[in-house]
């Protein structure tokens, strides 16, 4: 099963936003090697295709970087935000307002393009993506409300998604519109490449916001069908023209496509979750069975302990009010602990503990209620107990004493001590009152007798 982490995000999830934001690093890293060491393959590719200028490179850079780390590491993910931020919005001043600011060749001069009207200067399109992108790098600094985090990154994701298609599409099908805005600098193809994965990898963030993503996408789709349609039927080629109807059937098949792939990653994503939640939830009723054993019973003997007894007991006694029963309530005390744990160690202590136990349950019956009272002394309710019913169950734990101590089990022989006091229905004694007048005869007993039972 798919681990999903704390942020309700799968993790081969996080793992393909780590890949794409490694691999728009890389791409960012080697133009900026291209740059500083006069490589024009790694800056254009192709002769055929744009350069990639150096601000646009240090932007993806930025970018991918921000993107790994936008689960971890805040101070470097706003760091890198707020970077895009200023590089795409100096840019776009330069572009609205006609003016040069020195922006363009700071870090290194346009040596391919030195006669372009703006050297330098990467093209508006990736300017208006590194600022809304580093508006989604740090709009979790800047609103706390989780849902409107998650719906502005998937907004800014998608329109780097469709910038980036759009431009891939308008390079490989000679439609220059799709990838120049005017008379402005045109994108390069890893420009586009780069903008694919940031705004994939951005989209991906904001799974939680199932609805949103799917809006946006099928906004983005239809926005680039238009953008497409359009500029075919521009195309100066009649032969390109021709391909119209394939090309945008093509089109709808893919995006029918990606939204059938992104429908079963949402229902995947809530399974994983929903078994999560169910595996969480048993096993917090697990735990919770186990405390409130832990709390009533006795850990050694397997008994209620004094805490679970009082409890069960205030329930019975309300019974058997009702039903106008008598009840007895026994309490007993393991003679000569201290005996069996100088001679043979605490571990036959324990041993002789758990075996009176086993003798108690085996000589009460299954109505009564047996607990440890503590220390070596036990407790033990009768439900319905009459006088001769009191008889009996003495004598049977008599008969199973004597046989225990008559075995060669153990090298310790059992003696107990026994109060028994009885309580009729509409008896107004509390429990409290009944173990001390029980305790005053077990007391009687232990004086006069040292007899087993």
């Amino acid at each position: 099963m798919t681990e999903t982490t704390k942020d309700n995000i799968p993790t081969n999830i996080k793992l393909l936003i780590l890949a794409l934001g490694g691999f728009t690093c890389l791409i960012g890293f080697l133009v900026i090697i291209g740059w500083f060491f006069h490589l024009p393959v790694l800056i254009k590719i192709s002769p055929a295709f744009n350069s990639l200028k150096f601000n646009t490179a240090l932007g993806l850079f930025l970018g991918g970087f921000g993107i790994i780390f936008i689960h971890h590491q805040r101070i470097i993910v706003w760091a890198s935000g707020i970077l895009l931020m200023v590089l795409g919005t100096m840019t776009l001043w330069q572009y609205l307002m006609g003016s040069n600011i020195g922006i363009d060749q700071f870090f290194i001069r346009d040596y391919l393009t030195s006669t372009s009207q703006f050297p330098g200067r990467m093209a508006p399109q990736s300017a208006l993506c590194f600022l809304l992108f580093g508006t989604g790098l740090l709009v979790d600094r800047l609103v706390k409300h989780q849902n409107i985090v998650m719906s502005w990154r998937c907004l800014c994701g998608a329109f780097l998604l469709v910038i980036g298609v759009t431009a891939i599409f308008g390079f490989f099908t000679h439609i220059p519109f799709a990838y120049t805005w005017g008379s402005y600098n045109a994108l390069a193809v890893h420009s586009a490449i780069g903008f694919i994965f940031l705004g994939t990898a951005m989209m991906l963030t904001s799974l939680g916001n199932a609805y949103l993503s799917l809006a946006v996408m099928s906004l983005g789709g239809i926005s680039l069908g238009l953008q497409v349609y359009y500029g075919l039927l521009q195309h100066e080629d009649t032969y390109i023209r021709s391909l119209i109807p394939w090309l945008m059937l093509s089109m709808i098949v893919l995006f029918t496509a990606l939204i059938v792939v992104y429908l079963y990653t949402q229902i995947k994503r809530r399974i994983i979750i929903e078994k999560i939640v169910v595996s969480r939830t048993q096993e917090i009723l697990e735990l919770n069975m186990k405390l409130e054993r832990l709390s009533t019973f006795d850990e050694l003997t397997g008994l209620y302990n004094r805490r679970g007894f009082k409890f069960l007991v205030e329930q019975k006694m309300k019974e058997v009010k009702r039903s106008k029963e008598s009840s007895a309530l026994f309490l007993i005390d393991l003679d000569k602990m201290k005996n069996i744990n100088d001679l043979y160690g605490h571990s036959a202590g324990d041993r002789a503990l758990i075996d009176v136990a086993k003798l108690l349950n085996k000589s009460f019956r299954e109505t009564d209620i047996i607990a440890r009272w503590g220390g070596d002394e036990f407790v033990v309710l009768g439900l319905g107990a009459s006088d001769n019913a009191i008889g009996l169950i003495k004598k049977r734990l008599e008969t199973n004493l004597n046989n225990y101590n008559l075995s060669t089990i153990n090298n310790f022989k059992l003696y107990m001590s026994i109060g028994e006091v009885i309580r009729n229905h509409d008896s107004q004694v509390s429990l409290e009152e009944l173990i001390i007048e029980a305790d005053k005869k077990m007391y009687q007993q232990k004086k006069t007798s040292r007899s087993q039972v």
